[in-house]
């Protein structure tokens, strides 16, 4: 008899499991038609929701709207120092064009900065604040830098609290609530699975077959993928060390509220 593999690969990441969950509800949607499987069906949805909503709420934080406000008042003011030096670069004066180029050439060397990434723009961003302090005094007076550099500094230090405190926020989250609606749809999945499997011995399988055959491909390339996921990762640390002693392959301790891996 046709059976719906109720094996949970508690190896899967939060979001190869949603999207899973996700995958394998719809198509339920799509195909049980039965009105005896309906009501497990929307009281694992009302489940898988609730991760949904969760993980979207963990892209964000209370300071995430500060961040960003933070991190344009930096843009504005790096990219209004640039336009600033690149017009100084003209200076009637040759002397002060000279000086002036000196600091257009640093803009230069870092690119578009403001178009990167948090890590990466401030990453680089640190490195061009170093060659522009690194000018010498001379040059910083004449070109009436000191203000510009200070406010950079300022706006920058402002960014890196903020973005502390949303990395907290988001880190508490994280380890909160995704994981308690997690357990929860993991709960919900398997009582579904469970479910379809009795129905098919109570009702026999005709109502449920073309469904099973779907979702049990979905499973299996999952499964698969987090089998071949490991064994890259396993190769990897031994070819990073390969005098490290073999241990004997020992069964993994799933997560509390999860299922172990067993035959379907």
């Amino acid at each position: 008899m046709t059976k719906l593999n109720n094996a949970y690969n508690y190896n899967a990441r939060v979001d190869e499991d949603f999207g899973l969950q996700n995958r394998i509800y719809n198509l339920a949607v799509a195909t049980l038609t039965a009105e005896v499987v309906q009501p497990v069906i929307a009281a694992w949805k009302a489940d898988l929701d609730a991760l949904d909503a969760a993980l979207k709420q963990s892209q964000k934080s209370l300071a995430t709207g500060e961040v960003e406000n933070a991190d344009r008042v930096v843009d504005r003011l790096y990219n209004s120092l640039k336009k600033y030096m690149e017009a100084f670069s003209n200076h009637p004066d040759p002397s002060t064009a000279k000086e002036a180029a000196k600091v257009v050439a640093i803009f230069e060397k870092y690119g578009a900065i403001t178009h990167l990434g948090y890590d990466q723009q401030y990453g680089a961003l640190a490195n061009a604040m170093q060659d522009f302090n690194a000018l010498p005094e001379e040059t910083i007076t004449l070109l009436s830098l000191t203000p510009w550099l200070e406010s950079i500094t300022l706006a920058e230090a402002k960014f890196q609290v903020l973005r502390s405190t949303q990395t907290h926020e988001l880190g508490q989250f994280q380890a909160g609530l995704v994981k308690e609606t997690r357990m929860a749809a993991d709960e919900a999945y398997k009582k579904f699975t469970d479910t379809v499997n009795a129905f098919v011995i109570a009702f026999g399988e005709e109502d449920y077959i073309d469904f099973i055959h779907d979702a049990n491909v979905i499973i299996n390339n999952l499964n698969a993928n987090i089998k071949a996921r490991s064994t890259r990762a396993k190769n990897s640390k031994e070819k990073e060390d390969p005098t490290e002693p073999e241990t004997p392959d020992t069964p993994e301790t799933p997560e509390s509220g999860t299922t172990p891996e067993t035959s379907a």
